[in-house]
């Protein structure tokens, strides 16, 4: 039967939907998702609500409990697709979503390889100008808060640099980290100058073309991100980096509670 094959498949990719009862006037898919091996809440994770015309209808980022709450305007056939740099992508099977009804599903993502696809900078200056206008980089910059890098300066130091984690070493007021487990740079991480003093900050927050990829977490994770980012992005593939030391630095798009140790906005040609 096909609601057979369809709960196999779901429980392949560690997908289990649960029927909850409704507490809302909306259609809602709430869950959680963890690393399949260790079985880790995972933060940071997007979770993209498809509707069935391929649309996407909400999308949002896990919280530090690895938890997200997805709304669909309308009832309908949906799928959920979850991203997170270090992982393979993951996407339900469609799934009947009723009027006011409510989904619950326990998520469990297998570590990638890779945590991104390398990059290859294909865009021509135009179009590289193009995007960052688009992603709102230049009205940022036009604000004077925070510290910018692009254009000539950002290109001589991806010239000299062994690994994407040298540009970021190389920015003022970012300072290099150790977290133990060899002295290669897949063993750093970065914090920002002049936060040290703040009990609960050790780590910025850092983005990814505009998607959180690191959140305030002193451990392990940070460690795969750094280690996903040197295989992911090539230095010379950047194309402005932000970097943002406390709160009131930080643009409100990426702000919160959890911006008060600093942002860093990394932008690629991808």
């Amino acid at each position: 039967m096909r609601f057979t094959g369809i709960v196999r498949a779901l429980l392949a990719l560690g997908l289990l939907l649960l029927p909850a009862v409704s507490v809302s006037s909306a259609q809602v898919v709430r869950g959680t998702v963890a690393d399949s091996a260790t079985s880790k809440l995972l933060d940071a994770c997007w979770a993209s609500l498809i509707n069935r015309d391929g649309r996407i209808v909400d999308r949002v980022v896990t919280d530090s409990s690895g938890e997200f709450v997805l709304t669909a305007p309308a009832p309908g056939d949906h799928a959920v697709q979850f991203e997170r740099l270090g992982y393979r992508t993951v996407r339900s099977e469609p799934f009947a979503l009723g009027h006011r009804s409510e989904i619950s599903l326990s998520v469990l993502l297998p570590r990638g390889a890779v945590g991104l696809e390398p990059v290859t900078v294909t865009a021509a200056p135009e179009a590289a100008t193009r995007y960052l206008e688009k992603a709102g980089y230049f009205e940022r910059k036009g604000t004077g808060h925070g510290y910018y890098l692009d254009g000539p300066e950002l290109e001589r130091r991806g010239q000299k640099a062994a690994e994407f984690a040298d540009v970021l070493e190389a920015i003022p007021g970012v300072a290099t980290l150790a977290l133990g487990g060899g002295s290669n740079l897949n063993s750093r991480g970065f914090r920002l100058r002049g936060m040290e003093s703040f009990a609960p900050c050790r780590l910025p927050l850092v983005y990814l073309d505009g998607m959180r990829v690191a959140a305030n977490d002193p451990g392990s994770s940070w460690r795969d991100l750094v280690r996903d980012l040197n295989e992911a992005v090539q230095p010379g593939d950047v194309l402005a980096i932000e970097v943002y030391r406390g709160s009131s630095e930080v643009p409100t798009q990426y702000g919160g509670a959890e911006s008060g140790c600093g942002v860093i906005l990394i932008w690629t040609a991808r």
